[in-house]
């Protein structure tokens, strides 16, 4: 599991997560666009950085490998691609990083 390791103790396996950066909890509604623009699916995101994000489907359809997201709220489309998915729970890479400020247009409590 990429950005994660199993850490063993005894006949328990835990998960601890390795990533370089801090990810925000959030709980809001975007959008997948992919079909040269022609289909769109709506998504929940769990979990932002500035690299990527974790989200829910609705459904547990499997995803393109490239698309947009689309932020309504705050007009911002980042081009992305699937980095893995396990039936409606799928990680994603952004293709070019967000701005550092980009985390403060999310909802309050979410601090960079």
């Amino acid at each position: 599991m990429q950005g994660q390791a199993c850490v063993t103790r005894g006949d328990e396996a835990t998960w601890r997560d390795q990533r370089s950066e801090q990810r925000f909890e959030v709980r809001f509604l975007a959008r997948l666009v992919f079909n040269y623009q022609l289909s769109a699916i709506d998504i929940r995101i769990l979990d932002i950085s500035r690299h990527g994000c974790r989200l829910r489907l609705r459904d547990p359809i499997p995803l393109p490998r490239a698309f947009l997201i689309s932020f309504p709220d705050i007009r911002v489309e980042r081009p992305a691609w699937l980095a893995w998915q396990r039936d409606v729970l799928a990680g994603v890479r952004f293709l070019d990083e967000m701005p550092p400020d980009f985390i403060r247009l999310f909802p309050p409590g979410v601090t960079p």
